[in-house]
């Protein structure tokens, strides 16, 4: 249903015993709603970054409360998480982020009275005293534009006031959060771990002996750090053309580089890469942006994609394609049916909330929030009215924890038709591209050469 991948020699994130003990049944419902929302979450870990020991991971805030939920499932821990303490208005939500060990931020413009933050750095001074990780978004706003806003100095803060407590070997970790579309369903997404920044290490190349969260001067060099770090592995586009041109691009060249062109490229090295081009002088993004232009032109007028250009499908080929599918269907389809029939409501209302008027962002936050609710209620109902009346209680358990097994079934017929739709296309449009075939290979170079001028390595991690 998703796929979690880790590059090679990189094992998953390390945890301490203390992120251990948290429930396992909410990391449970993280991973299913998670699954559900996306089709795949890919994974690339810097060698350095571990998960063991006093730990602030830092991230991008660009998908709300679908930025938690990635986060906890692709850490496989359930960090403290750092929130607005609004939320905590909501009763179920409030017993919830209690059960997690989440702690409260107070914000000014969230009350008509003065505010005190001093629980909250309390809490987590304590937290990484006991070795947690805790999870920070230091823009401290959802954000909507595909680059990092100026980040707020309380992730500097607290680093610095727990070592003045104490904490010895406190580590900074910055994440890079990439959706592929935030505000669609079963969109891909990648979560980009890069290189800790070493707390007592930099304060000691600093020259700070006794550092204080109230060295004003100290905190802002600090969140400077944290800022460039996190930079190097969230989008950080000037707008949202440069983004998906760029994106584009760093996937034409490594598919040109790759030793199979017609299998996917890695979502976690393409967007290691597109940072790495929006960070390159303008001169050397405009001759990529011009050639991306160029390229997608020629793409559009023989209906084809890149990774179709490469693809040498005969009729054999596709004829194996279809059969393939349709034997699939046949194993399928009936668990398929139940487990869409039972969920068409939650399916509706999420739906519909994606063609809300409302930002992207806002959509990111209520589509796994309903998920969470929804999916679960609509079993449950489901099971009670239709098992429990004929076979009782222990039944109506079992089939509430097989209804998602069903939809599972669901959606991978629904992705194998896209799939095998898009294969005919390919098949059908083989004639044109042959006629095509100069221009085509033509704009690719173009491309390519172009991010070459960035880098001789195009896959090489950013910095």
């Amino acid at each position: 249903m998703t796929s979690r991948r880790y590059d090679a020699g990189m094992p998953p994130p390390e945890t301490s015993a203390p992120e251990r003990d948290r429930p396992s049944l909410l990391k449970r419902l993280v991973d299913l709603a998670v699954g559900l929302l996306y089709r795949s979450v890919e994974v690339f870990r810097h060698p350095t970054a571990t998960f063991s020991g006093p730990t602030i991971v830092i991230a991008n805030h660009f998908g709300g409360l679908a930025d938690a939920l990635l986060l906890v499932a692709a850490l496989d821990d359930v960090p403290r998480i750092l929130a607005r303490d609004r939320i905590w208005r909501i009763p179920l939500v409030r017993r919830l982020m209690d059960a997690v060990g989440a702690i409260p931020v107070h914000k000014p413009e969230d009350r008509s009275t003065p505010v005190s933050n001093a629980d909250m750095f309390t809490a987590a001074y304590a937290a990484l005293a006991d070795g947690d990780t805790i999870l920070i978004f230091p823009e401290g706003i959802t954000v909507d534009d595909p680059r990092i806003a100026r980040l707020k100095t309380g992730a500097a803060r607290i680093a610095l006031g727990a070592r003045a407590d104490g904490v010895a070997g406190i580590q900074i970790v910055p994440i890079g959060l990439h959706y592929e579309d935030k505000a669609a369903l079963r969109s891909r997404v990648s979560v980009i771990v890069g290189e800790p920044v070493d707390l007592d290490a930099t304060l000691a190349a600093m020259g700070v002996d006794a550092p204080t969260p109230d060295d004003r001067d100290l905190v802002r060099t600090l969140t400077d750090t944290f800022e460039r770090r996190l930079r190097e592995v969230a989008p950080d586009f000037e707008n949202w053309r440069e983004a998906t041109d760029l994106t584009f691009a760093a996937e034409v060249a490594l598919r040109a580089a790759s030793a199979d062109p017609d299998r996917p490229v890695s979502l976690a090295e393409r967007d290691r890469l597109a940072n790495r081009l929006a960070q390159a002088p303008p001169e050397d993004r405009a001759g990529i942006l011009a050639a991306v232009e160029r390229y997608r032109r020629d793409l559009e007028a023989v209906g084809m994609s890149d990774r179709g250009t490469y693809r040498g499908m005969g009729t054999a080929e596709f004829l194996r394609h279809v059969a393939g599918t349709l034997l699939l269907g046949a194993i399928l389809v009936p668990f398929a049916l139940v487990g869409i029939a039972t969920s068409i409501p939650p399916l509706l209302v999420i739906f519909g909330l994606g063609k809300l008027p409302v930002s992207p962002a806002v959509k990111a936050t209520l589509k796994p929030a309903a998920a969470l609710v929804l999916f679960p209620l609509a079993w449950g109902v489901a099971a009670w009215r239709i098992v429990f009346e004929h076979l009782g209680p222990i039944w109506t358990i079992v089939a509430i924890g097989l209804v998602p097994l069903y939809l599972v079934a669901g959606i991978v017929i629904t992705e194998r038709v896209v799939l095998l739709w898009r294969a005919l296309r390919a098949w059908r449009g083989r004639k044109g591209l042959r006629e095509a075939a100069e221009r085509i290979a033509a704009g690719r170079a173009a491309v390519v050469a172009a991010v070459a001028t960035r880098s001789d390595d195009p896959a090489a991690p950013p910095g």
